[in-house]
């Protein structure tokens, strides 16, 4: 950690402190291969050593679904979903989250293991993961897409998964999977530096629900006979 803080400082050496600085934005590990930062409180504990050196107001934070899943974090409901977010908030705090990897995937929970899903054809599901795309407290994130072979028309295809999850539609089916499509509130299947090239979409609605928790709410969305978490 002192090597990763050590680097994270040398490089921010020559930048200003403020008015045009980049903002470093460290992304969570899946915990495999010796990775750092695979839980809340590692990444809490980066940052909290980075701000010691001076480094408070320039880090920044990316949530990778894929990874929170194979480090054990169960979102594939919408409580699993609250709970994270819960956790963030306390440990780190929810403004200094700027962007979400929005991806499935094919790894076991708590596996330790990155293997990026299409939206909806993984085991995290649609539950947790149109909860997570629709929740009030992330309007100022930017999402961003790092799902498999975008060349293959995928990249479209997941675009449009992303509008059926927050619209409460059947998901669109994919090129290899044209039966595959299920409603956005099925029940999940089972128990770092962001790339610039990855297809991103932004909600920045100043919308806001109530407060319970810790968290605001998800308001109402009109999903025809989809009960309400």
């Amino acid at each position: 950690m002192a090597r990763l803080v050590n680097g994270l400082e040398r490089s921010l050496a020559d930048r200003p402190a403020a008015g045009g600085s980049p903002t470093v934005v460290l992304e969570n590990s899946s915990g495999g291969g010796g990775n750092m930062a695979s839980t809340i409180e590692d990444m809490a504990t980066v940052l909290d050593a980075a701000g010691a050196r001076g480094l408070d107001g320039r880090l920044g934070v990316c949530l990778d679904t894929a990874h929170l899943w194979g480090a054990g974090y169960d979102i594939s409901t919408p409580p699993g979903i609250d709970s994270l977010l819960l956790e963030f908030e306390e440990r780190i705090g929810l403004a200094r989250l700027l962007m979400i990897h929005f991806n499935d995937s094919h790894s076991a929970l708590g596996s330790r293991h990155d293997r990026h899903a299409h939206v909806g054809d993984g085991k995290i599901g649609t539950a947790g993961m149109a909860h997570l795309l629709c929740h009030p407290a992330l309007n100022h994130v930017t999402f961003v897409l790092e799902t498999p072979n975008m060349e293959g028309g995928f990249d479209q295809v997941n675009m449009a998964r992303i509008a059926d999850l927050a619209a409460g539609r059947p998901l669109t089916p994919g090129p290899e999977m044209e039966t595959s499509s299920k409603a956005p509130w099925a029940t999940a299947k089972g128990p770092q530096t962001a790339d610039p090239t990855a297809s991103s979409g932004s909600r920045r609605s100043s919308a806001r629900g109530g407060a319970a928790d810790g968290l605001p709410q998800r308001g109402p969305i009109d999903h025809p006979g989809q009960p309400q978490p």
